[in-house]
């Protein structure tokens, strides 16, 4: 989402545990952002999750982003564009994707940069490159390097008491992406806990963490210090529409009964997981 795509949503109103101008289902990593970025412009935004842990997938994932023609490869020098984006993604899709698909991806190759900008000034989230060329460099338009890149490890308890909330993953997220790329913790976990015993020591004295844990708990502070509403243990039932098939709200279940929250102004659902 840019800012000519809120023009509807910079009008907020009295928020109330019933509506909002922007209800967003699920509270991922795309989630989070796109709560962000209505909320930076003025919207009252409320995130719905059904479960009780916040971050869903993104939380328990590396964290390994593909951010094409970003700031931080700019300033490291890498030569990167959006018709490069635009090129490689072409070239690697599979057969007839490109009729139904194309204009998302041009619209991806303009506004990645922007949105890991946005990322990088509304929250405490502090991200590097990864040593990684992307997954086709041979085909045209892939770039060796510059493209891929990763949260730095960050408290847990940056999101304060939502911190608790957030999913852990089935690895313990000590080490960042880069940190698991260049040393091989999984694989060679006695010489990788040699080699950063100092640092694995300060996250587990003060509970920071990298890769997913990281990503979800510094996209929570943004949300919070833009006034987000965060509702857990809330699934989403079915969509509200209107005589003319408008998207109106979300019919959910809170404390064991059907609830309807209004969305003033729209509905983003962010609750794809990786299965869907």
């Amino acid at each position: 989402m840019c800012s000519s795509d809120l023009e509807s949503v910079m009008t907020p109103s009295t928020p109330d545990d019933r509506s909002a101008d922007l209800i967003v289902v699920g509270s991922g990593a795309a989630a989070l952002s796109a709560a962000l970025t209505a909320a930076s412009e003025g919207a009252d935004v409320l995130v719905i999750e059904k479960s009780d842990k916040i971050g869903g997938t993104s939380a328990m994932s590396g964290a390994g982003l593909w951010f094409p023609g970003n700031h931080l490869a700019r300033a490291a020098g890498f030569d990167d564009s959006p018709e490069d984006t635009l090129t490689y993604l072409r070239s690697t899709a599979p057969d007839g994707w490109q009729e139904a698909e194309d204009a998302l991806w041009a619209r991806y190759a303009e506004e990645a940069p922007r949105a890991l900008e946005l990322i990088d000034t509304l929250t405490p989230l502090e991200f590097e490159l990864t040593p990684e060329p992307d997954p086709m460099a041979e085909y045209p338009g892939g770039k060796t390097g510059g493209r891929m890149l990763s949260p730095k490890a960050i408290r847990r308890s940056v999101a304060g008491p939502w911190g608790a909330r957030i999913r852990r993953s089935t690895l313990p997220h000590l080490f960042t992406y880069q940190e698991g790329h260049e040393i091989s913790p999984y694989s060679k976990p006695v010489r990788a806990v040699l080699k950063l015993a100092p640092r694995l020591l300060t996250r587990l004295l003060t509970n920071a963490r990298g890769q997913g844990n990281a990503l979800i708990a510094g996209l929570l502070r943004g949300c919070l210090d833009h006034g987000v509403r965060i509702e857990p243990s809330t699934p989403a039932l079915r969509l509200v529409t209107d005589e003319v098939g408008g998207i109106t709200g979300v019919v959910v279940q809170r404390d064991g009964s059907e609830l309807t929250l209004e969305a003033r102004r729209g509905v983003i659902l962010a609750t794809g997981g990786f299965e869907w």
